[in-house]
C-alpha cells in the first residue's frame, strides 16, 4: 500500500510503475506478488459548497498531521498545533479524494487509469461522525455503483 498523501497523480504514477517493474522483476524468478493498492484522504459531499467546506477541513487536518510527522508535534491544550503549509487549499484539495460525487468519480477514473486497482480511504478529516456516515453511504450508493458497472462489463 502506498499513502502519497496529498502528492500528485504523477507521483502517484511514478510509484505505480516502480511497483509494476520490481513485481515483474519478481514474477519472472517465480515469486508471488501482492496486489498494489493506495490509502488516500476522501469525502463525498453533499454538494460544491459542502465540498470546499470538507477541503477547508482536510487542509486542518494535514497542517497538524505534517506538524507530527515532519516536526516534534508541538501540542498546546491538549491539541496539536497546525503548522504552515507550503501548499495550498486549492492545491491540496486537487489531489485529495474530497468533493462532490462527481468530483471523486472523475479522481478515481485518473487512478484506474493509473493502474491502481484499490482504494483504500481514510474519510477521518475531522468531520463530526454524522457527516463522515453520510459521506460513507454517498460512497457506496453514489460513487461505488460507477466502479461497479465497469467490473461486470
Amino acid at each position: 500500500m502506498t499513502t502519497p498523501l496529498s502528492a500528485s497523480a504523477e507521483t502517484m504514477s511514478e510509484q505505480v510503475e516502480a511497483f509494476a517493474s520490481a513485481a515483474g522483476e519478481l514474477e519472472a524468478k517465480g515469486s508471488d506478488v501482492a496486489g498494489f493498492s493506495l490509502l488516500r484522504a476522501g469525502f463525498v459531499a453533499r454538494d460544491a459548497a459542502d465540498a470546499r467546506a470538507k477541503q477547508r477541513l482536510a487542509y486542518g487536518y494535514f497542517e497538524r498531521f505534517y506538524n507530527v510527522r515532519t516536526l516534534r508535534g508541538e501540542v498546546r491544550g491538549g491539541a496539536i498545533e497546525p503548522i504552515e503549509l507550503a501548499e495550498t487549499v486549492d492545491e491540496m484539495a486537487a489531489s485529495l479524494l474530497v468533493g462532490t460525487t462527481g468530483e471523486v468519480i472523475a479522481k478515481l477514473d485518473t487512478y484506474a487509469a493509473l493502474g491502481i486497482p484499490e482504494i483504500n480511504l481514510n474519510m477521518n478529516i475531522g468531520a463530526s461522525h454524522r457527516e463522515t456516515m453520510a459521506a460513507m453511504e454517498r460512497f457506496a450508493a453514489e460513487v461505488m455503483p460507477h466502479f461497479a458497472a465497469d467490473r461486470a462489463a
